[in-house]
């Protein structure tokens, strides 16, 4: 199966969509909360470890920060698509007292685009959240690496070996 040609948005809207209804919707809002909270959570404690072992630099807290900023935009659009959804359940209980999909009037029309305009700016939600993930997650790594690098700056790598156990920091006093 070639993918050549179709946009990468519309390749990943196509995976797994065809079957999903409001309600399962309405429930990955909350998986995408608690996955988002695991991803804070792993922030905090990074912060927090590197706080404790001294090697805290302010020239890396913007990564922090920049970290924080995208979980609360994705929090906010997390509520904002849930609230979206829960508008569009509303709607197809409207939809369904009007006699269902398969009754044409304008109406009907207009709560079935109304519907499905939801889902779909929901799907792409998805692929908007799972970015941000990536923006976070990639932020914390660099704050992590960067900042045990200038902590063991003065560090020597033998025979290839890429980890610093055996590094230590050289402090001068004055």
């Amino acid at each position: 199966m070639s993918f050549l040609g179709v946009p990468k948005l519309r390749r990943r809207l196509s995976i797994n969509t065809l079957t999903e209804t409001l309600d399962d919707q309405e429930l990955q809002c909350g998986g995408l909360t608690r996955r988002l909270n695991k991803v804070e959570e792993e922030l905090k404690e990074i912060h927090e470890k590197i706080i404790s072992e001294g090697k805290q630099k302010d020239d890396l807290e913007i990564l922090i920060q920049e970290a924080t900023e995208i979980i609360d935009k994705t929090r906010k659009n997390i509520e904002e698509n849930h609230q979206m959804v829960i508008k569009a359940k509303e709607d197809e209980v409207k939809l369904e007292a009007n006699g269902g999909r398969d009754v044409i009037s304008l109406e009907n029309k207009k709560l079935c685009d109304k519907i499905d305009g939801t889902m779909e700016e929901f799907r792409k939600f998805r692929i908007e959240f799972h970015d941000n993930l990536k923006q976070i997650k990639t932020r914390l790594a660099k704050y992590e690496y960067y900042s045990n690098q200038k902590s063991n700056s003065n560090c020597e790598i033998s025979n290839g070996d890429l980890s610093n156990e055996k590094c230590e920091s050289t402090e001068i006093n004055v």
